[in-house]
């Protein structure tokens, strides 16, 4: 095998790496941001609401909206 063939071997296996390492990565975060939100829905649950339901559920969708927006800029 020729010595350009064996870097490029490398560089395809590392590619290969980063691709799963990334996907793994990926699905972690995703795990961290279903139990955060899993988090926030309960304590929302558990809090009486003030005024209209309408209303308190819209707050808390931009509640939700905010966290999720500032996680996936993280």
């Amino acid at each position: 095998m020729h010595p350009y063939e064996l870097i490029l071997t490398a560089m395809l296996r590392l590619q290969i790496e980063n691709i799963e390492l990334k996907r793994q990565l990926e699905s972690i975060q995703s795990k961290s941001i279903t139990g955060s939100v899993a988090d926030r829905i309960d304590d929302w649950l558990n809090r009486p609401y003030t005024g209209s339901s309408r209303k308190d559920i819209e707050e808390f969708s931009e509640e939700l909206i905010e966290y999720m927006s500032s996680q996936l800029k993280a």
